[in-house]
């Protein structure tokens, strides 16, 4: 990984990342916009009320003249617009980076941190000072992980394959930017029943199974089990069975001998997965927010707040993993088969 990218220009190697880049998409009304500002600056004024007005918008020659138009005060903002304009963003953004052109652009710029480098904008960009929240590149950032998801990872079909299945260090490499964990040694899915090929869980040499039915023994891999009720909610962290089955399945990484890579599994691959997937990543002093975004790119029902109550109910894992000898040796043993 090279160093970051910083885009505004059209003068800018990666001027394809800005709003005002010339790359038209249509909506799901089926109108055509020139750009991702077009868009965003009609969104601004809903309504039939408004209707000419976003056309006249829609139609603007350029994206400044766009922009220009998106922020007079002659019309009302919509009421809700600053609860919505990254829902609005995030939007156009999605509809313009699934063209096979612009997803080749963005996946060019591998786990690299995106900077929209305006000196005007302290929300969108980084600001004159550098200091700005640079929302436009963090939601590129996000974006680039969701369409990687869908490029790597495997269908839905639970009689098929290991759903949800992917490489943890990869995704958390991209939700951050840079490498905190090596590829291809950590991994996460769901039920490996049907599963006959073993390149489609990565050739798994260890394989820690946390749902309440035992795996098939198939592949050339060390099994493990660590079933917990399906009485207890497992993002409840702080409840005193779930801390006990948590502590179990972490004390496993005490063994140095623990072949690598090492597969995570339960039913679906996000729930009992993905808590103990937290707890890891958690041990490595990974940053709460980063992991909460791994685990929202699981299908199925998840939520942030369920995420966040189990970590919450974490801690600090000193604490927390009470019932390990030294968290210091499986933290040693985890960077060294990790870090």
């Amino acid at each position: 990984m090279t160093g970051a990218i910083y885009f505004y220009t059209k003068t800018d190697e990666w001027f394809e990342l800005s709003n005002f880049y010339p790359h038209g998409f249509v909506d799901d009304d089926g109108l055509y916009w020139s750009t991702v500002e077009h868009y965003f600056q009609a969104m601004k004024f809903p309504g039939e009320q408004y209707f000419d007005y976003r056309e006249q918008i829609r139609l603007a020659d350029s994206p400044a003249r766009a922009k220009k138009l998106g922020q007079t005060r002659n019309y009302s903002l919509r009421d809700d617009w600053e609860e919505v304009k990254e829902f609005v963003m995030l939007y156009a953004l999605r509809k313009k980076f699934s063209h096979p052109k612009m997803l080749a652009k963005l996946f060019q710029s591998k786990e690299r941190h995106l900077y929209e480098n305006s000196p005007y904008d302290n929300y969108w960009g980084i600001g004159q000072d550098h200091q700005g929240q640079n929302r436009l590149g963090e939601l590129l950032m996000l974006i680039r992980v969701e369409l990687l998801k869908t490029q790597r990872t495997t269908s839905s079909n639970y009689n098929q394959e290991c759903v949800n299945f992917r490489d943890v260090g990869e995704f958390v490499n991209f939700i951050f930017g840079k490498e905190l964990i090596p590829e291809g040694r950590l991994l996460r899915g769901g039920k490996i029943d049907f599963v006959e090929d073993y390149a489609q869980i990565g050739f798994a040499k260890s394989i820690i199974n946390l749902r309440i039915g035992a795996d098939p023994v198939k592949f050339n891999a060390q099994y493990f089990h660590f079933p917990i009720s399906n009485n207890y909610e497992k993002y409840q962290t702080s409840d005193k069975n779930v801390r006990r089955w948590l502590n179990q399945v972490i004390k496993l990484f005490e063994e140095r001998t623990l072949p690598d890579p090492v597969l995570i599994h339960c039913a679906s691959g996000k729930d009992r997965t993905g808590v103990v997937i937290a707890a890891l990543l958690k041990i490595l002093d990974i940053p709460d927010d980063v992991i909460i975004q791994e685990y929202l790119l699981s299908d199925g029902e998840v939520r942030p707040e369920w995420i966040k109550q189990a970590l919450t109910g974490i801690g600090n894992p000193k604490e927390y993993f009470n019932r390990i000898e030294s968290l210091e040796n499986i933290v040693n043993n985890l960077k060294l088969l990790y870090l």
